[in-house]
This record gives C-alpha cells, structure tokens and sequence, in this order.
C-alpha cells in the first residue's frame, strides 16, 4: 500500500444519533444531520455515507474494492475545505464522484479531470504509478468542440509527483485553445519523480507560473537552472 490506514471495527449503534452534527472515524448510515467528518487514515467501511446529502467536510475518502465506492461521493455536493481521495486511479474517477458539482472544494488530492471545478486553488497528484499519459480530459476538455470557457480558473499551485509510468503530458488543440483559458492563476508547479516525463505541454508557457521546481525527473531537470531565463524572456 502507499498510504498507511488502520483497520478499525465501528458499533452499529452509533448510527442511531441523528442529531450528530460532528464525528471522528466514525460508522455515518443514519446520521443525516452530519456535517463534518474526520477519517483520515482511517479504511474502514463508511456505509451510508452517500446519503449525507448536507455533509461539508470530509478529510479523507479511502475507496476499497469492497466497500466505499466513488459513487457514494456523488451527491455531496456540499463539501468544502480539502478532501484526499485514496484509490489505484480510474479514467471515469471525476465522472463517478461527480466532482463537476462540488464547487466548494479549494484543495484536492486527487487524479481525476478535474478543470471545472471553479474553486480549486491547489492540486497534488500522487503515486498514480498505472498512469502514462494525461489528456485533455485532465482540464475538463472533452471534445474538440468544447464550450468550457475557463480550465482550473482559480488554481494556484500544481504538484505532480512519484508517477513512475507516466510518459506524456498532453497539449490542447489550436482550434480548442481559442476557446478557453487555462490555469489564469498558476504560480508553483512541482514534478518530482516522474522519471519518463519528457516534456510539458504548450499551454504552461501560457499561465503566469513564476515558481517551477522538478527533481527526480531526468528528462526536465535542466529546466531548474533556464527557468529564470525563459522567465526573463517572457516578460521582456
């Protein structure tokens, strides 16, 4: 495993407080009133929890093959502050937690197509060691035809890390890239150890990143020392 998590029995009769409104690693199937729940490192089962329609924090979400599924995440829609996802990654990860609709989150842990959530202001992708190319679909582009008029408008800060497959990091079409604005706010991005990265796309020379730090990455590297350079050439 790349995270630690502690197995933990939950009683079943916790699920008959109704009135609950705060709760620490706990069983959540009947707390409806429930608005913040704390679970980090934590795997047990949080059955019910799809039906806490009103919940506004949860810190951690750790998906298990039987179990919490994406899906449950649906409809909370309410949810704010940060939210780490834990799972092995899947390429319909954004559409099953339907996280289009939760435009409260500010940060999130998390590999999923995730430019339309309008909030977002960090982003720190990890250990996703099965992935080896991110496309378009990451900035919430889905066809060439696309009417998104703004990708991660409020995004700040990038970290890409320990992607040890990942290979290709995709551009945006000429014809797609007239239409939209992408990272407008980008100030830091970090790749660290993700060693077959060769190159990064097109549109970053686009946003107003000033900070750029890559370690563990062969192919990158030597952007560390040109980056003041190419900075200075930018603006110049």
């Amino acid at each position: 495993m790349w995270w630690d998590t502690v197995p933990m029995h939950i009683p079943e009769t916790i699920g008959g407080l109704l009135h609950f409104s705060g709760l620490k690693k706990g069983d959540v199937g009947r707390l409806m009133n429930l608005r913040h729940l704390y679970v980090k490192n934590c795997n047990a089962l949080l059955e019910g929890i799809d039906k806490l329609t009103d919940l506004q924090t949860l810190d951690q979400f750790y998906v298990r093959a039987e179990g919490n599924k994406l899906e449950h995440l649906e409809n909370l829609n309410q949810l704010q502050g940060s939210l780490t996802i834990l799972t092995w990654g899947d390429p319909k990860m954004a559409e099953k937690a339907n996280m289009a609709n939760k435009a409260h989150l500010l940060h999130l842990r998390l590999y999923v197509d995730s430019g339309k959530l309008p909030s977002l202001e960090s982003l720190d992708i990890k250990r996703f060691d099965r992935v080896e190319k991110v496309g378009v679909e990451f900035l919430g582009i889905k066809t060439r035809s696309s009417t998104t008029s703004s990708s991660f408008p409020k995004l700040k800060q990038l970290t890409m890390r320990m992607m040890g497959s990942w290979k290709e990091w995709g551009g945006v079409p000429e014809e797609v890239y007239e239409n939209i604005t992408i990272m407008p706010c980008l100030s830091e991005l970090t790749i660290e150890y993700c060693e077959k990265l060769r190159e990064l796309p097109d549109f970053l020379w686009q946003t107003p990143l000033q900070n750029l730090k890559v370690e563990g990455s062969q192919f990158l590297e030597h952007l560390n020392a040109n980056w003041p350079t190419f900075l200075k050439s930018k603006h110049s």
